[in-house]
């Protein structure tokens, strides 16, 4: 009889263990998945260095001298439909054309947060500048804070 009581002893232990690791895995997988839809993308610290300045492939060319914003430019010439819109191009004041750059207020209040009044220009970018009629802009991390219009 005590074998068969250390035979049942050794397998009610076992269960236990079993079913005490079967738990354990199940918490730790949904703290991970957790964690995992928490994540932002694009993360914060990219957003205040390099994101936030230009729509997607464009290039920040120059800051104003009072730092207050800056320009980009489409350096890669990427289609936009709406090149005559000011929203989506700065204008040459000589000849009234539209460069290949827009200029853009800088965004000091992170994190962003949706309709933020200084998204406002990037927004109305988004939103007239697609490359064709009716398609929106491309530009990560602030295209989510936008109004949907």
């Amino acid at each position: 009889m005590s074998v068969l009581t250390t035979i049942l002893a050794i397998i009610g232990i076992l269960t236990l263990l079993a079913v005490a690791y079967f738990f354990w895995r199940r918490i730790l997988v949904q703290r991970r998945n957790e964690a995992r839809r928490k994540m932002r993308y694009p993360p914060e610290s990219y957003m205040r260095t390099v994101g936030n300045l230009c729509p997607d492939y464009w290039v920040m060319q120059s800051s104003s001298d009072d730092g207050r914003s800056h320009t980009c430019v489409n350096s890669f010439n990427i289609p936009v439909y709406n090149q005559t819109n000011p929203v989506c191009f700065d204008m040459d004041p000589t000849t009234g054309n539209p460069l290949n750059s827009k200029s853009f207020n800088n965004i000091t209040d992170f994190p962003m947060k949706k309709g933020q009044e200084s998204l406002k220009s990037r927004c109305d970018w988004i939103a007239n500048c697609g490359i064709t009629d009716g398609a929106k802009g491309i530009w990560s991390g602030v295209s989510e804070l936008c109004p949907v219009k």
